[in-house]
């Protein structure tokens, strides 16, 4: 077998690209996966003014057997992270890809080893677990055997998390009404989002302060975060979003929800915060109702709630009614 080192080369991109075409051929996702790896990995991405990568491919008799991405994060110090970590259902071809990239991150300084994550946790990362259904818009590209293999080289759990669905939606409304009600006595208020306006970086700034606490957080500059999600902004419906203000506009919170364009009956909610010091407000509540009971109003007949991490509030449910239809894993190596 021969193990090929690069870094930004559009020749070695294209080889991996068409190794995770043939590898996950029968998922319905590929097709944006593929475009969306050519990107992340392309010299322009501006993830590469804070740090830089090095990949892997494995081959044997020309064939690519396998990817393996080491990643260093100058924003993540001592700690390597390996991502784009795709192969064949080999436990040798895996562990010769998991040894080369902790070694060049060993010698860039780094101590603890974590995993799967594509450049950060903003992007794509984590493993699947379990899945009751076919994997969704943002559940990470895996097979049932990456977790064992990691295992056997050391790896330990170092986060569960779950994705959950809701078709009765009456089991949040009638619990949330009252939170929306009192925005305004509070001297809050709930706006739409517009695409034409700074309220990107406005979400920017807040999720950064939001989730500075999570795993492996790094916050985003603008310029990455716009990188990420320019392909969908462009080719979505944005008007779920909504953005959570004071009496004076200064936004405090936010919910990033969007209909599934893989299931014309489902809302995803993405992503739900509000800042640490506001949260006893119940401001979530508010924006929990305003989604629900808009999605309920035009039809929809499912919500989504993807990729939470277990032992967060959100995680503990408190309106029944939902069903838990996906488990991940991360790892760590130290």
């Amino acid at each position: 077998m021969e193990i090929i080192k690069y870094k930004h080369e559009k020749e070695k991109i294209e080889e991996y690209i068409n190794f995770l075409k043939i590898h996950y051929s029968d998922d319905l996702r590929i097709t944006g996966q593929l475009a969306n790896t050519r990107k992340l990995l392309d010299i322009d991405n501006p993830f590469f003014e804070h740090g830089e990568i090095c990949n892997y491919i494995i081959q044997e008799d020309g064939k690519t057997l396998g990817h393996c991405s080491a990643i260093l994060d100058n924003r993540n110090k001592d700690i390597g992270l390996i991502g784009f970590y795709d192969c064949v259902k080999d436990e040798k071809v895996s562990g010769l890809l998991l040894d080369k990239c902790i070694n060049w991150l060993r010698t860039k300084g780094c101590s603890k080893f974590r995993g799967p994550v594509n450049l950060t946790i903003w992007h794509n990362y984590r493993f699947i677990s379990r899945c009751k259904r076919k994997p969704d818009l943002f559940d990470p590209f895996s097979k049932d055997y990456y977790i064992d293999f990691w295992k056997k080289k050391g790896f330990t759990n170092a986060g569960k998390y779950v994705s959950a669905v809701r078709q009765d939606f009456n089991y949040v409304i009638p619990y949330t009404k009252k939170a929306h009600d009192d925005l305004s006595g509070y001297g809050f208020r709930l706006r739409k989002f517009n695409k034409n306006s700074d309220d990107l970086k406005i979400i920017l700034e807040l999720a950064n302060q939001i989730f500075a606490e999570s795993w492996n957080f790094v916050p985003l500059s603008f310029e990455e975060f716009e990188y990420l999600y320019q392909d969908i902004m462009n080719n979505v419906d944005l008007s779920f979003i909504e953005i959570a203000e004071d009496k004076e506009k200064k936004p405090i919170g936010f919910c990033f929800s969007l209909p599934n364009p893989y299931n014309k009956e489902q809302i995803i909610l993405k992503t739900i915060g509000v800042l640490p010091e506001l949260r006893r407000q119940n401001i979530a509540g508010a924006l929990l109702y305003s989604q629900h009971i808009r999605a309920k109003d035009e039809g929809f007949k499912e919500f989504y709630y993807p990729l939470i991490r277990v032992g967060n509030n959100v995680t503990k449910f408190p309106y029944e009614g939902y069903e838990i239809i996906t488990e991940y894993e991360v790892f760590e190596l130290s």
